[in-house]
Formats: structure tokens, sequence, C-alpha cells
């Protein structure tokens, strides 16, 4: 906390004070960490990647981690909900902490014969070996939000895309690729 510039502070009824520290952009918290002013010890902490939305009432701190995805009209990227963090006191007078996923929330409007034609469309380009300039961020984020909303045709393509792919990921899209995986494991899907 030395050193940081406190963004926001929020004071619990029983006088408990918790502050942000971290970046501040386009009103979403990035790469911050959440102190007890008490204690100086860090509760919860964010990376750079990870873009959250903040709110405090009825004595609970609610960090919404959100994630730009291909889930709005027509395949539109916007941010939406994919897990929660709880920090609120407990009976004992001091703070708990529990994170939940939030894809039970996740809204998209994709209807369920578009998204049924692109994993035709993407399976049979699969099987065909039509890779070759392949844009991988909008495929993997596509498969991604289908696969959240929880269709298993979607989540088994996902979990063995590095297979179906011959391993041809590289860099960004690979970590992409990692991190909808992680994601599908985090919530049960894996």
């Amino acid at each position: 906390m030395q050193g940081e510039t406190a963004l926001a502070q929020y004071t619990f009824s029983n006088g408990l004070s918790l502050v942000i520290c971290g970046n501040l952009e386009n009103h979403l918290y990035t790469e911050f960490d959440v102190f007890s002013c008490k204690t100086g010890e860090s509760l919860s902490r964010y990376s750079a990647i990870q873009k959250c939305r903040i709110e405090f009432k009825n004595d609970t701190l609610k960090i919404i981690e959100l994630k730009f995805i291909p889930s709005g009209e027509n395949w539109a990227w916007q941010y939406q909900a994919i897990a929660i963090e709880f920090i609120s006191l407990n009976s004992e007078k001091s703070l708990n902490s529990l994170t939940e996923p939030a894809f039970s929330q996740l809204k998209t409007s994709i209807p369920e014969s578009v998204q049924e034609e692109f994993l035709d469309n993407f399976s049979l380009k699969l099987k065909n070996g039509e890779r070759q300039d392949w844009q991988w961020e909008e495929l993997i984020a596509k498969l991604e939000v289908i696969a959240l909303s929880g269709n298993q045709r979607a989540i088994e393509l996902l979990i063995n895309l590095g297979d179906l792919s011959n391993n041809k990921l590289s860099g960004a899209d690979k970590e992409q690729y990692y991190d909808a995986l992680a994601t599908l494991e985090w919530i049960g899907y894996k």
C-alpha cells in the first residue's frame, strides 16, 4: 500500500475500512488491491488483465469481474460479468470474502440457431483442415461465450481445441485459450 494512491475507501458499520489502490480506467478498476485500513494487509488482488466494477452497499463490497466477449446482438463485443467477489462482515466483526461465478447472469443475445450454425461451420472447417488465416481471438471468444451459456458441444470443442487445431495457436491466442479453459474449469464445466 505504501506509495500507492487510494482510489476509493469503504467503511463498514463496525468501523472497519477498506481501501482500493490501483488503476481506474473508464470507470473500471484494473491491477488493484483491496487493503484493510486496520492491518494494511491485502485482502484481494486483481491483475492488469482483469477489469472490475465495484459496488458497496449493506456492509458488502462487491467486486464484479468483467470480461470483454462477443455476447451482444450479432456477436457484438461487450463487457459481461464473469465473477463476483463479496467482502462482508461476519458474525465475529471481521471481514470475510467469497467469490462466485456470475455466468448464470451471462446475457447473450445470440440466438441458439446462430450459435449452432457457428458450431457447425467451425467443426466442418476444423475437420476439413481449413485453418489458415483464422481469427483465433474471435473464434475462441465465441466458443467460450457459447460454452459459458452451457452448450455441451461448445464446451467439448473448446476443451479439445488445442488438439483439434494441431496446437497451431501461438502468443496471445494461446493465452486467451488457456484463460478460457481456466474459466471453464473454475465453474466446473471441465
